[in-house]
């Protein structure tokens, strides 16, 4: 089952805690995990649909990165389709895509761009914990990954 939705197929991948506490990871309760090492709680009170993006802040909490490419371009009405259950980044770490199980995917790209260049293309939102690329940085950003524009309008290409 590759990605549970309902009660009863969570149910059917849920780990037994004692399980994880034998692992030499205390468990506390957790019974999901949301990618290697990261487990989310279930019994929390949280914003749900939120997920993706503090997973990915936590995967690569030691690098710089901030959501960009397809992720923006679709809030910002740039592009004809909306990932679901997918988000996309650009890291100062390695390129990866992280597989989080019932709460989707996260798309790591690569880039030499830092921080002090790009202050007047990024906002931090406090929503979901990460930096924002602009549109213009996500569009340069996509081309820079020679990545299919296919998709994007002329909105966002004026």
């Amino acid at each position: 089952l590759e990605k549970p939705q309902t009660k009863a197929e969570l149910d059917m991948v849920r780990t037994d805690p004692g399980w994880i506490d034998r692992q030499g990871i205390p468990a506390g309760g957790r019974s999901l995990m949301a990618s290697m090492g990261i487990y989310l709680f279930d019994r929390v009170a949280y914003k749900r649909g939120l997920e993706l993006y503090h997973i990915a802040a936590k995967l690569r909490s030691g690098c710089f990165n901030y959501l960009s490419q397809e992720s923006v371009l679709s809030d910002a009405g740039c592009i004809s389709q909306v990932p679901l259950q997918r988000i996309t980044l650009m890291t100062s770490g390695r390129s990866s895509l992280a597989s989080c199980g019932i709460w989707g995917s996260i798309e790591f790209t690569h880039t030499k761009k830092v921080l002090d260049r790009l202050s007047g293309e990024l906002s931090y939102d406090p929503e979901i914990r990460l930096l924002r690329a602009s549109p213009r940085l996500a569009l340069a950003d996509l081309r820079a990954a020679r990545r299919n524009l296919d998709l994007t309008g002329q909105k966002v290409l004026d």
